[in-house]
């Protein structure tokens, strides 16, 4: 998403593998389908993008614990990281997020 940053700043995230990705989701799992989604934060520049997302295993209990933690070919084995915070949300609020962080036109404020 481009937003203005500390600094006036504008910054955006190549999305475009993840669209796909969450495209090709929805149309087998539908839009309501929830995720377990890895956001990343850039305290420097005050900005957080999605970097990832997975089904969840057991959303029983944790949906946090059991999610997969398998080797991604676009950012390699994801479990949380420093300035990561792991978030549920719904495919169709996934594509919307990702189409505005992939923007590098448009100023967009989103907070989750």
């Amino acid at each position: 998403m481009t937003l203005k940053g500390k600094l006036n700043g504008r910054f955006s995230f190549d999305s475009k593998e993840l669209i796909e990705e969450i495209k090709n989701d929805i149309a087998e799992f539908g839009k309501e389908e929830i995720y377990a989604v890895w956001l990343r934060k850039y305290p420097q520049y005050n900005v957080e993008f999605i970097v990832n997302y997975d089904f969840i295993i057991d959303d029983e209990n944790d949906p946090f614990i059991d999610f997969e933690t398998k080797d991604d070919s676009l950012y390699g084995k994801f479990e949380k990281g420093e300035n990561e915070r792991i978030v549920l949300m719904s495919a169709d609020k996934i594509l919307n997020y990702l189409q505005k962080q992939n923007d590098p036109i448009e100023i967009y404020e989103i907070n989750v």
